[in-house]
């Protein structure tokens, strides 16, 4: 028997976009999928023409890398008594669960860990990776681009900044609703408020040299409507209520890791 295997350890909702996002660029036939959460197993593995282990021991035996996805109250159980070995990579998906943790329920492969958004789905993930590690980098890399870290604190903050996906996608529905509402059809007003939060983030990340408050006033000249929608918007201390939000769940976040 082969041990060449990407297990996917785990397959709940995570599962129904990383899978997908694996495939880009690994074949199907490396891909093994645990027998828990059957239902979503069976799906994924006919869509996709999968295999689902008969069992998680089965799984571990038979992969190098396993993508860890279980709910962070269930890794002692899932992990026990399981067939690890040293020369596997285990990948932990689980948010919140440190480090230390993992370790001391998985014992021989070497563990890192990482947080996807859905947009993995797509290829278009920034995916978080602590420690950094050349060999998940292969793995997760099909997700999006991969922005690693040795600190595990740095980690965590990172992983709370990626709740800041989903308050953008609130955010770029509030503005879809806007222009729909002034009689834009619904297709074009969705592709363009999509695109113009994908332009902003390019912009930001494609000049690494040039301050992000310093974009932003470019934008803001004198008369501009830019200028004038901002004012409005930090009149009313618009953003202070997104910093908040960022400290409550990094709060959360510290407390349960605790």
């Amino acid at each position: 028997m082969t041990h060449d295997k990407i297990a996917m350890f785990g397959t709940g909702h995570l599962a129904s976009y990383v899978v997908p996002g694996l495939l880009r660029g690994v074949e199907p036939d490396r891909v093994l999928l645990s027998p828990r959460s059957l239902q979503t197993s069976r799906k994924l593995a006919l869509q996709y023409d999968l295999e689902v282990a008969a069992d998680n021991a089965t799984l571990v035996e038979r992969s190098t890398v396993v993508l860890l996805a279980v709910r962070p109250f269930q890794i002692e159980e899932a992990c026990a008594g399981l067939p690890w070995r040293e020369d596997q990579l285990v990948i932990s998906l689980c948010a919140g669960v440190p480090l230390e943790t993992l370790l001391n329920h998985i014992a021989g492969p070497r563990i890192v860990r990482s947080i996807p958004v859905t947009a993995a789905k797509f290829g278009a993930s920034p995916t978080i990776l602590f420690p950094d590690d050349m060999a998940a980098r292969e793995v997760i890399g099909h997700w999006g681009p991969v922005v690693a870290t040795d600190d595990e604190a740095q980690f965590e903050s990172m992983a709370v900044a990626a709740t800041f996906f989903g308050w953008l996608q609130k955010l770029t529905g509030v503005f879809h609703a806007e222009i729909v509402g002034s009689g834009v059809p619904n297709d074009s007003a969705r592709l363009l408020v999509s695109q113009m939060m994908a332009a902003a983030g390019t912009a930001v990340r494609e000049q690494p040299d040039i301050d992000i408050d310093d974009l932003v006033q470019d934008l803001c000249l004198p008369g501009s409507y830019t200028g004038h929608g901002l004012d409005v918007l930090l009149e009313a201390n618009a953003f202070e209520p997104w910093k908040d939000a960022y400290e409550a769940v990094l709060a959360k976040a510290n407390s349960t890791a605790d």
